[in-house]
């Protein structure tokens, strides 16, 4: 039982990490797209 216990630990840990991740995608996808305005909006 104890076995199956960190295994569904681990997973959730797994889950949490592939949430990370995505967030961060996001990010960078956000970063991407608003960058060229910001620029364009201060005039360089």
């Amino acid at each position: 039982a104890r076995a199956r216990e960190r295994e569904r630990e681990r997973e959730r840990e797994r889950e949490r990490e592939r949430e990370r991740e995505r967030e961060r995608e996001r990010e960078r996808e956000r970063e991407r797209t608003l960058w060229p305005l910001v620029v364009a909006g201060r005039g360089a």
